[in-house]
């Protein structure tokens, strides 16, 4: 599987892996929180250290610009998608090892 052709996403909406009435629930909170910055807002201002881990064939996510602005630690992971745990579970495990 290789993310970057969608099919992670497809293993993970799997009823296997999820109630599909859950996730087509959540998704449309989620798209609108993402699209109108509440939850950047909300992450930006938590009152301890942040990181932001994103997959390296993300390099163009809107967002990344305002996160580099702040005080937040962005961690890219090479040749990962939009679940990077999945895409390389090695190099995200080391790097989430070393925020610890």
């Amino acid at each position: 599987m290789h993310a970057s052709r969608g099919y992670v996403l497809i293993g993970f909406a799997a009823p296997a892996a999820a109630d599909p009435r859950a996730f087509f629930d959540n998704c449309p909170q989620l798209v609108e929180y993402s699209d109108h910055h509440h939850l950047l807002e909300r992450f930006l201002g938590l009152p301890m250290p942040r990181y932001f881990m994103y997959g390296s064939e993300n390099r163009h996510l809107s967002y990344l610009p305002e996160l580099r602005a702040s005080d937040c630690m962005l961690l890219e992971i090479q040749n990962a998608n939009h679940f990077p745990f999945y895409d390389s579970p090695a190099a995200f495990a080391q790097i989430l090892a070393g925020c610890l």
